[in-house]
């Protein structure tokens, strides 16, 4: 997949279904973490794009650094998203400022090793399970275009949820406020 925001479509779900348990922004942290080797290599025009990284063990030390790194960068982001929501008005758009230490390991692992498993269904140069095998077996099991169009379209149904969800607060809070 070419680059990081098709990675997010599925982020989106994760956040659905986890809710406080999954940040949502340490994910994304962790997926632009991933593609760093991505693009270090195509700048020195090399052959391989997806090397250790992109393996379940490389995944696995992204996503801690991810964990240790990500929380405090993401909590600043979050207090600087509900600033600017604030000065323009609009208050129903405020995210929790504070990740839980729990929510941002789900977050930082969920999120380096789905960039792994997503990866692996359409890059021929990935070795997922280095340095065990050498194999991709997910290899050719879904075509980009329609990897691509799945992950857009998780994407596209989380934000349709979390958009209901939001004005759904609005609409509660100036109801509880009229009372």
């Amino acid at each position: 997949m070419p680059f990081t925001p098709f990675h997010l479509g599925p982020g989106g779900t994760f956040k659905v279904f986890g809710r406080s348990y999954f940040s949502f922004t340490v994910f994304g942290f962790s997926q632009v973490a991933m593609d760093i080797e991505v693009l270090i290599q195509m700048y020195r025009d090399e052959a391989l794009l997806h090397g250790f990284t992109h393996t379940y063990a490389g995944a696995t030390l992204i996503g801690m650094l991810s964990f240790l790194i990500g929380k405090p960068v993401c909590e600043c982001c979050l207090r600087l998203w509900n600033e600017t929501v604030s000065r323009k008005g609009y208050p129903q758009f405020h995210l929790p400022p504070r990740i839980s230490w729990l929510a941002a390991l789900m977050g930082a692992m969920i999120g380096a090793y789905s960039h792994v498993f997503l990866d692996s269904l359409v890059n021929a140069d990935m070795r997922p399970l280095a340095p065990f095998s050498d194999a991709n077996p997910l290899y050719g099991f879904i075509s980009a275009d329609n990897l691509c169009l799945l992950c857009l379209g998780l994407g596209g149904l989380a934000a349709v949820w979390l958009l209901v969800v939001a004005f759904w607060r609005k609409f509660t809070l100036k109801q509880f406020v009229k009372e």
